[in-house]
């Protein structure tokens, strides 16, 4: 909310927050239905092997 005062006048001005995107669940490739994550399992090393 912004107020202002000008030669006796107030003005307030009302702003409302951008909603915020909507994450889209991933797409099979090979049927085009949405894919569902049923779970994780992290990598022994800590990270991943990205060769």
């Amino acid at each position: 909310m912004l107020v202002t005062v000008t030669l006796n006048s107030v003005y307030v001005l009302f702003v409302a927050a951008k909603p915020l995107p909507v994450a889209h669940p991933p797409i099979c490739p090979n049927c085009g239905a949405e894919m569902t994550c049923l779970g994780f399992i992290p990598s022994p090393k800590g990270r991943f092997d990205t060769s």
